[in-house]
């Protein structure tokens, strides 16, 4: 009996330290993920600084205010302005980082091809709720449902195409990572465009003629709004 409950401990025991070191090679657990590098975005090869991101306010005319009060409210305030521009790599991954939760973003544009690899910010979602306009939910709702999906501040892959024409976004993803786990491309393709319509849809200032990619950038022509409130 006792040789049984030996050998019982120990096969739980390499089960759990097995599940351990998967779970950490996919980069949800940051002290073993340290190990395998898997805590930290693919390099692209890609440096952004923040000249970039003053580049991109000025092609687009917009400026990054800080939220007082409803972001929501705050951003359908703000005037618009035609713009027609092509930002960069870094120039798009820098105005990328302050709009969306995330960080340490790096962008590739080859032809109509993009990849982007960076790190989702759990604590910038709730300001990015508030921003499309879901005031109603509190922040301990949104961290709770995030935690369930989220245990940490995880670093994301993915490559495809995308455009956008007359507020219509279209994304077909051909390679998709969390941590180092492969994720459903059509899935991620299906919840991306949702969630850049949903940002185009709160502020209705805001509205999208065309975005195509080209070795020469992102081409975005449209209205803007003046101001971004910054979460």
């Amino acid at each position: 009996m006792k040789k049984i409950l030996k050998a019982l401990f120990w096969l739980v025991l390499i089960v759990a330290l097995v599940g351990v070191w998967v779970l950490g090679y996919f980069g949800f657990i940051p002290g073993i993920s340290a190990l395998f590098g898997s805590d930290q975005p693919k390099d692209l090869g890609v440096v952004v600084t923040e000249a970039d991101l003053v580049s991109a306010q000025e092609k687009l005319g917009q400026s990054f205010v800080e939220t007082s009060g409803d972001p929501n409210e705050q951003l359908n305030a703000s005037p618009s302005h035609p713009v027609s521009a092509v930002l960069t790599n870094t120039e798009w991954a820098a105005h990328m980082e302050r709009v969306h939760p995330v960080d340490d973003l790096q962008i590739r544009i080859s032809g109509n091809t993009v990849e982007a690899s960076g790190r989702i910010v759990r604590d910038r979602i709730p300001g990015m709720i508030r921003t499309l306009g879901y005031g109603d939910i509190s922040d301990t709702e949104i961290l709770d449902t995030i935690d369930r999906y989220l245990p940490n501040d995880p670093v994301f892959y993915l490559s495809g195409t995308g455009s956008v024409q007359n507020d219509d976004v279209t994304v077909a993803l051909t390679e998709v990572e969390l941590g180092r786990f492969s994720l459903p491309q059509e899935d991620v393709s299906e919840g991306l465009a949702a969630y850049f319509e949903a940002m185009i849809e709160a502020a209705p200032g805001f509205s999208v003629s065309s975005v195509t990619l080209s070795d020469a950038g992102l081409s975005f022509s449209g209205i803007a709004t003046n101001e971004v409130p910054q979460y």
